[in-house]
């Protein structure tokens, strides 16, 4: 399981180990538009939860 190993970045993706991909797939214009255009219910427009905060252990997987 990949999860809570150190990561370069915080958030949902990092909390599932998605650092690297995250990084690797996408120019920095791209993963700001994605940040940009990813808002949960509930969240503000100016958070970023897929790169930045704390997430603990959850439902949440990589692949969902």
């Amino acid at each position: 399981m990949i999860f809570n190993r150190k990561s370069k970045i915080k958030g949902q993706l990092g909390y599932l180990g998605l650092d690297e991909w995250w990084i690797s797939s996408f120019e920095k214009t791209e993963r700001d538009y994605i940040e940009t255009v990813f808002t949960p219910l509930g969240s503000a427009e100016k958070d970023r939860p897929l790169t930045q905060g704390r997430f603990g252990p959850s439902n949440l997987t990589a692949v969902s």
